[in-house]
C-alpha cells in the first residue's frame, strides 16, 4: 500500500526518508534496515531515502532517478536542502533481481550528484543495462549480467559457484577492485567462481578457483591470475595477465597449428578429438616456430587425440610431442 500511494496520485512527488538527522552536527546517519516486500513497485527506489541496509526481495529497478549512495538537493521542498546518502548497502534475495535500466553516474553538479551503487550481497540476479560509473558488490553469489559499462571502486567478489556474464560490447573496469575466486582444494572438489566474458573486462584479479571463460572476439586483461583463464572458444582470443600467468588453457576439438599455439602463449594443452600438427625445426623454422616452450601441461581426454608426429626431422629425429612441448612436465590422461 505504502509504495501505491507513493508512485501514483497525489504523493508521487513525495519523498520518504529513512534517514536519522544529526542536527547539531549537520549530518545523516545510519537508519535501520528496510525491507522491499516481493510485490514492492519495481521503481520504489526513486521514491525513497535510505541511508541504512536495503533487502531486496522484489524484482527492482534502478537508474538515475534512484536514491542510491550519492549527494541529493532538496532546495525547493525542505527547509534543509541536501541530503547524503553514503551507507547504504543492498542486499539481493534469491529468487530477487535488481536491474540498472538507465546510468548511474558520477555527477558534479545538479540535484542528484556523486551517485553510486552498493550491493552487499547478491544471491539473486543484478542485471546492469546501463552505465554505473561507481559500483561496488561486495559478495556476488547468484548471477550479475553486464550489458553496459561498469566500474568497480571498492574491493568486490565473485564467488564459488557464482557467474558474471559480460556481454559483446560491454566494458568492466576492475581497477583491481573485483577479484574473482572459488573455493575447493583440488579440481576434483572446486567450486569455480565464473565469469563468462564477451566483451572486454581490464585489471581483474583472478584468485584460486576463479574461471575466466574468454568468449571469440572478447578481451582479458588480469593484475594477476591465480586461477583458469579459458582460451578455448577463440586460440588467439585477447589477453594479458600482468603478473605471473598462471593457467591459460586451451581444448583442441579440432586441428589445431602448432603455431598458433605458440603465438597464443597458452600454458594448458587440453586435447579432446583434436590434433596438434608437429612442425620441423630447420633454417627457416627456428624455436619460435616448431617449439611451444610455454606450455607446462597437457591433459589427454576421453576423446583422444594427436600431438606430434610419426616423421622424422632431417637430422633423423622422429617430431614426437616432446620435441614441440619441452617444457611440459605434467602429462594427465583421462
Amino acid at each position: 500500500e505504502m509504495t501505491d500511494l507513493l508512485t501514483a496520485g497525489g504523493w508521487a512527488k513525495s519523498r520518504l526518508a529513512f534517514l536519522e538527522y544529526d542536527e547539531s552536527n549537520d549530518i545523516v546517519v545510519n537508519s535501520k534496515k528496510l525491507t522491499i516486500a516481493a510485490d514492492a513497485a519495481a521503481n520504489i527506489m526513486d521514491y525513497i531515502l535510505v541511508n541504512g541496509k536495503v533487502e531486496v526481495e522484489n524484482d527492482l529497478v534502478l537508474g538515475s532517478a534512484s536514491y542510491v549512495n550519492g549527494e541529493y538537493n532538496f532546495e525547493s521542498i525542505t527547509s534543509i536542502p541536501t541530503r547524503e546518502i553514503k551507507n547504504q548497502t543492498l542486499t539481493i534475495a534469491e529468487g530477487a533481481s535488481v536491474t540498472v535500466a538507465s546510468d548511474i553516474k558520477n555527477l558534479k553538479s545538479g540535484d542528484m550528484q556523486k551517485q553510486a551503487l552498493v550491493v552487499a550481497e547478491n544471491e539473486g540476479t543484478l542485471n546492469f543495462n546501463a552505465v554505473v560509473e561507481q559500483l561496488t558488490v561486495t559478495a556476488n553469489k547468484g548471477e550479475m549480467n553486464i550489458n553496459k559499462n561498469v566500474t568497480f571502486v571498492e574491493d568486490s567478489k565473485n564467488l564459488k559457484n557464482a557467474v558474471i556474464n559480460i556481454a559483446e560490447g560491454a566494458q568492466v573496469s576492475a581497477n583491481g577492485k573485483l577479484t574473482n575466486k572459488g573455493a575447493g582444494t583440488s579440481e576434483e572438489d572446486a567450486e569455480y567462481a565464473v565469469i563468462n566474458n564477451n566483451g572486454r573486462i581490464n585489471n581483474l584479479k583472478n584468485d584460486k578457483f576463479g574461471k575466466v571463460i574468454a568468449g571469440d572476439t572478447s578481451t582479458t586483461n588480469a593484475d594477476s591470475n591465480d586461477g583458469i583463464i579459458d582460451i578455448s572458444a577463440n586460440i588467439l582470443a585477447n589477453w594479458k595477465v600482468n603478473a605471473t600467468t598462471g593457467v591459460v588453457s586451451y581444448t583442441a576439438t579440432k586441428e589445431v597449428a602448432l603455431a598458433d599455439v605458440i603465438k597464443s602463449g597458452l600454458t594448458e594443452l587440453v586435447v579432446n578429438g583434436g590434433e596438434v600438427t608437429a612442425v620441423e625445426k630447420t633454417a627457416t623454422n627456428g624455436e619460435s616456430d616448431a617449439i611451444a616452450s610455454a606450455v607446462a601441461k597437457i591433459v589427454i581426454k576421453e576423446n583422444g587425440g594427436t600431438i606430434g608426429s610419426d616423421e622424422f626431422d632431417a637430422n633423423g629425429n622422429r617430431l614426437t610431442w616432446r620435441s614441440q612441448f619441452p617444457n611440459a612436465t605434467t602429462v594427465e590422461t583421462n
